[in-house]
């Protein structure tokens, strides 16, 4: 077998020589010059402090030079001594002892092979140590969400202590403070809850075991109280509140409740413990004058909460000045409205009333009314003022307000009617007292609900009805109200009966028949007479009282003579009005004729006669009779003037004669027989 060789660094050739181990199996052995060195230095050198002891440990170099390496070398040395250990086999590691706890030593590791010693492996230092003994907890003192830690130091048995470790543990949640010195403060915690706490202490070498176990429950001052209310009473203040929110972990023993005034009378104070019941006080000892600012205090076992928010209240003081709002007259009384003032914190108790400003004043005995005034005299001006009263003092006054007192009138007197057509006029005396205010009207009334008013002393009533009686009465007003009512008075409104109608008018011997109806009214009045007028009304006469019938005869009139006829009915009231004039002339029959004288013939005479009167109507004929007026015969002749001539004739025959005048009236009286006798 042939061999070749290169030559190559001295890291190649290690590497080549590894290889060649691994292939050794298959290759041929090697020369006896093939190339080895020493190992490379150890690698990743560890060092672990131990009590007196450094445990060292390392990795394999990162070659061995080609050849096994047999040991390695640990050396500790701390710069005037050192100390050594070594591997044979097994875990690359060693410990080096009898050192000097607390002693910085520099350590190194050398491997070695058939070729020598590696170079020394990279320096790590290393101080032999052990862990402090148990500390010992000297207390916990509770803090808001947290707990102070304090303890003493153990011995360290080895080197100086580098920290402290205190842990609190609630059994949910674990929280811990690390200090150097000999307290620290747990934070993070929730007050009201027991916490375990531990502690250890901790060196180079590590922690020590933990301490015997101290419990805290972490605590603050409660927060403020809050909602707080005053109530102002009289001498006192009576203050309610909430309990705070947080009470800081445990329970409120005590509430302080400060109320501080405005003016020098100093603060005042009431407290709350436990027990008490509700959460309220009642401070005592106040100005009633004084404005106040209150503040509760929570206490606990860690001491005492901030102030709450302060509440205030104002002072009292005397009701301010009210108002008269109105003021009403009574029969010797004024009966006020009042509109109250401020008042002054304090309920009104009273009202009282001035008649003089003030200087002097009377007590209305009630704060709600009615307000009344007594014992006034009616018609009189009284200028009044009013003040409040509360606890503290009686008020301003108010402003003046004048009344009068003052009732209604008395009831007029003396009230009596005048009728009128479809009105009553009434007429009274005036009322004998005003009531102590002017009457300003009076009123007429009738049960049929027709009135008048009126400021004077009397008054028409209108819109009656004619024949109708009514019942007046009549009242007085004033600013109070109206009188009780007068006398009562009966009228019935009347007039004078309307025009009678002439239905017929007949003329007779001096007189006038007329035939009426009556009056379509009466004026409300009873018909009574009957006037007649012959001349048109000119002049006027009284007929007949009539009760029954409807003709009145009118005598003593001149036949032939022409009236203008009227008629008027009466009544109490008086005339009525007149009828239309109807026009009419009396008349009768002719009067007597005088004969005077008879001349004859065998078969005739002629009679001389001298006219009668006419009786008021123009004679038409004459008639004569001889036989005594059994029959009348009228002369043939159209004339009416003497003589008559009477015809057919006995001859030497004695005749008695009359003669009568006719007219539209009738045959008139006869004349005495005439005797005569014929030829």
């Amino acid at each position: 077998m042939s061999h070749s060789y290169e030559f190559r660094p001295a890291g190649f050739t290690r590497w080549v020589a590894v290889i060649a181990l691994f292939l050794a199996p298959t290759l041929t052995a090697m020369p006896a010059y093939a190339d080895v060195f020493s190992p490379d230095a150890p690698t990743s050198v560890i060092v672990t402090p131990g009590d007196s002891q450094l445990i060292i440990s390392w990795g394999p170099p990162d070659s061995d030079g080609g050849d096994t390496i047999t040991a390695y070398t640990a050396t500790a040395t701390d710069g005037s001594s050192s100390s050594t250990c070594g591997w044979t086999t097994g875990t690359l590691a060693c410990t080096i002892s009898s050192l000097t706890n607390g002693t910085s030593y520099a350590v190194t590791v050398v491997a070695t092979n058939s070729i020598g010693d590696s170079d020394n492996s990279a320096t790590v230092n290393g101080t032999p140590n052990v862990v402090p003994g148990t500390p010992t907890l000297s207390s916990v003192v509770p803090g808001n969400q947290s707990l102070t830690v304090t303890w003493t130091a153990p011995s360290n048995d080895g080197t100086a202590i580098t920290g402290y470790t205190a842990t609190a543990v609630d059994g949910l949640s674990t929280l811990s403070c690390t200090v150097v010195l000999l307290t620290c403060t747990i934070t993070g915690l929730v007050n009201g809850t027991e916490y375990t706490v531990t502690l250890v202490a901790s060196n180079a070498a590590g922690p020590s075991t933990e301490s015997d176990p101290l419990t805290g429950t972490p605590l603050s001052v409660p927060g403020a109280p809050t909602n707080v209310q005053v109530t102002r009473v009289f001498d006192g203040i009576t203050v309610t509140w909430t309990a705070p929110t947080l009470n800081g972990g445990d329970v409120i023993t005590d509430y302080t409740v400060t109320a501080s005034p405005n003016d020098a009378s100093g603060a005042v104070t009431c407290g709350w413990t436990t027990g008490d019941g509700a959460l309220t006080c009642d401070l005592t000892g106040v100005s009633n004058t004084a404005n106040y600012s209150v503040v509760v205090v929570a206490t606990n076992s860690a001491g005492d909460s901030e102030g709450s928010t302060s509440a205030s209240t104002n002072g009292y003081s005397a009701p301010g000045a009210p108002t008269i709002s109105s003021i009403t007259p009574g029969n010797t009384t004024l009966t006020l409205s009042i509109t109250p003032g401020t008042s002054g914190g304090l309920s009104r108790t009273d009202y009282v009333y001035s008649l003089d400003n003030g200087v002097t004043f009377t007590s209305f005995a009630t704060a709600t009314g009615p307000f009344v005034i007594t014992g006034l005299a009616n018609g009189t001006t009284y200028r009044v003022s009013v003040a409040a009263v509360n606890d503290l003092d009686t008020g301003t006054f108010s402003s003046r307000v004048s009344g009068v007192p003052a009732t209604v009138p008395s009831a007029p007197r003396w009230l009596h009617g005048v009728r009128g057509s479809a009105t009553a006029t009434l007429l009274w005396n005036p009322s004998a007292s005003n009531g102590g205010s002017a009457i300003t009207s009076y009123l007429v009334t009738d049960l049929h609900g027709h009135t008048c008013s009126t400021s004077s002393l009397t008054c028409t009533v209108t819109g009656l009805t004619n024949g109708v009686s009514y019942v007046f009465y009549v009242v007085a007003n004033n600013s109070r109200g109206a009188s009780a009512p007068s006398n009562s008075n009966l009228v019935n409104p009347a007039t004078t009966p309307g025009a009678p109608g002439i239905t017929t008018i007949v003329a007779g011997n001096r007189s006038i028949a007329v035939t009426f109806s009556p009056p379509v009214s009466n004026g409300g009045a009873v018909l009574g007479y009957y006037d007649y007028s012959v001349d048109g009304g000119a002049k006027w006469l009284s007929g007949q009282y009539r009760t029954k019938g409807s003709v009145l005869t009118i005598t003593g009139l001149v036949n032939g003579t022409s009236y203008s006829v009227k008629i008027r009915a009466r009544n109490t009231v008086g005339a009525g009005t007149a009828s239309i004039a109807t026009a009419a002339i009396p008349f009768s029959t002719p009067g007597e004729p005088v004969v005077r004288a008879v001349v004859t013939t065998s078969t005739t005479a002629s009679v001389t006669f001298v006219a009668p009167v006419t009786g008021g109507r123009a004679i038409t004929s004459y008639q004569y009779s001889l036989n005594n007026g059994t029959t009348w015969v009228t002369r043939s002749s159209g004339t009416t003037a003497s003589p008559l001539v009477i015809t057919g004739l006995v001859t030497k025959r004695f005749y008695s004669v009359r003669v009568r005048a006719v007219s539209s009236a009738g045959s008139g009286l006869s004349s005495p027989p005439f005797r005569f006798q014929t030829k």
